[in-house]
């Protein structure tokens, strides 16, 4: 996994990359920019851009961006447009001396904000490159860089970002002050995101963005982040395999209570993905209008009327999982209090079980392992409403610690925090998830991993990055609007092999 640092924090860790791997400063500079271009190329041979203008500023980000500068003049005339300074760092002063055999190819200005006539000869510009600031930035940029971005805006022309966009806050708590930023179509990261880039705010200036990986040195220091990025390879490093000797019985038996009235189909698209997640048996609860179409649907699931059945599990019960669909009803409270005080089994907690929870004020210290799964409207409820995401990131990473839970904190980019303080990033979703019924899927695959031994931290990344991959996998074939929940569990198998495997989706 890869820690999310601060601006400096990610300068110290560049010094320590440096001093692990002995090389210098122009070195790894030299590195990351072949790897932004390899990881460009595609995109490059595909819309042939005849011009390019690179934006770059006085630090090591405008240093990437003329290093980059020389392998784009390979494919297209590079004019490079450098902002005037009385400072430039020894790389960025290094490569642009390195510019200089290639003056047929790449054309180098200086400028200056207050000189808009330096401008006019980018109009024949087909492609931008912002290598301005990157995510270094100490403080917001002047609103003198406003017109500045506007005039490149008006030409219509693609923007993509090295490192983050221009003007973007380092800090989350920045969002919403009128900064000037360059917004990107595309977003290449050096290494790691930034951590302003995880939060909602930022996605309106980022675009599509991806990592370029830079070193395989990690810091030590738990300390000296805010997070974790989660990788692919940190999710096959996770995969459960099935023995040979396995048998329904060592599989894990999952109980999954919801389905009220008109919420009957929430229990079925829970247990559709918690049979596809592997568990052994399943016993659903819910009211006696979910038995019908749960069992069409999926009868290898056992069915009992959560009315009817008394406060009794059966004895080898391995995790529970609660909220699909289940409404209000005063069998589903007295059953959600049964499992707040049943702590010999894993149990997870979504939906109306959230809601419940809140309304009637069961939020406590949990005993044994728990998780909730509330996206921000849920989320709020629980602990109170956020003005900013960060401030909402931030009661979570202490909500968990507080009330020994694991917290899945659902959006375009889902954390996961634990008791222990730790806080996950996954982006392994997309928006094609954003139907009624996909957080039902994702409560029963949780609960199934649960049931099957994995242990809470590792059985949340899991859920989160298969339910992703699924939906994307089903993306690729339909397109983001034909993506439906029913049908996703369908994909998990093969969202569990491209992990496997090593695929990039």
């Amino acid at each position: 996994m890869k820690a999310i640092f601060t601006p400096s924090q990610q300068r110290a860790h560049d010094l320590c990359i440096q001093q692990a791997e002995g090389i210098s400063a122009l070195s790894l500079m030299e590195r990351a920019a072949f790897r932004l271009y390899k990881t460009m190329l595609p995109e490059i041979q595909r819309i042939q851009p005849k011009h390019i203008a690179v934006l770059v500023g006085p630090g090591n980000n405008g240093g990437d961006g003329l290093a980059l500068a020389r392998y784009l003049s390979a494919h297209s005339m590079v004019q490079v447009l450098r902002l005037n300074s009385a400072q430039y760092s020894p790389e960025n002063m290094e490569q642009a001396q390195a510019l200089i055999p290639l003056s047929h190819r790449i054309h180098l200005t200086d400028f200056q904000l207050d000189r808009p006539d330096e401008f006019q000869s980018f109009l024949t510009t087909d492609l931008w490159i912002d290598a301005l600031f990157g995510n270094g930035l100490s403080r917001p940029l002047h609103v003198d860089f406003s017109p500045f971005f506007a005039w490149i805006l008006s030409m219509g022309k693609p923007v993509w970002a090295i490192d983050s966009p221009s003007g973007l806050p380092s800090r989350p708590e920045e969002f919403g002050l009128e900064n000037p930023v360059l917004p990107a179509q595309n977003t290449y990261c050096i290494d790691r995101p930034a951590f302003s880039m995880l939060f909602p705010e930022s996605a309106p200036f980022l675009g599509q963005w991806q990592v370029v990986p830079l070193s395989h040195f990690e810091s030590k220091d738990p300390d000296a982040k805010l997070g974790c990025w989660v990788e692919s390879a940190d999710v096959q490093l996770r995969l459960p395999k099935r023995r040979i000797q396995a048998h329904k019985g060592n599989q894990g038996w999952l109980a999954l209570i919801g389905g009220g009235e008109g919420g009957e189909g929430a229990l079925c698209l829970s247990s559709g993905a918690a049979l596809n997640m592997g568990a052994g048996k399943i016993l659903a609860l819910g009211q006696s209008s979910a038995r019908a179409p749960l069992l069409s649907r999926h009868p290898e699931v056992q069915f009992q009327d959560m009315a009817v059945l008394g406060m009794v599990l059966p004895e080898k019960i391995s995790a529970l999982a609660m909220g699909p669909g289940a409404g209000k009803t005063e069998a589903f409270i007295n059953w959600l209090k049964f499992a707040l005080e049943f702590p010999s089994i894993p149990r997870v907690f979504d939906a109306d079980a959230l809601n419940a929870m809140a309304e009637n004020r069961l939020v406590q210290p949990f005993q044994g392992q728990v998780v909730l799964t509330p996206h921000p409207g849920e989320f709020d409820r629980l602990f109170g409403t956020s003005d900013r995401s960060e401030q909402r990131w931030q009661k979570a990473l202490q909500a968990a610690q507080k009330w020994n839970c694991h917290i899945v904190l659902k959006n375009h980019i889902t954390w996961v925090f634990t008791p222990e303080g730790q806080a996950f990033a996954l982006n392994f979703g997309t928006p094609a998830l954003a139907k009624g019924g996909s957080g039902d899927s994702l409560t029963g695959m949780l609960g199934a991993l649960l049931a099957r031994g994995l242990k809470t931290t590792n059985a949340c990344l899991l859920a989160v990055a298969l339910h992703g991959r699924a939906a994307r996998l089903m993306e690729m074939q339909r397109g983001t609007d034909s993506v439906n929940p029913s049908e996703l569990p369908d994909y998990l198998g093969l969202a569990y092999r491209t992990f496997e495997q090593g695929e990039r989706v």
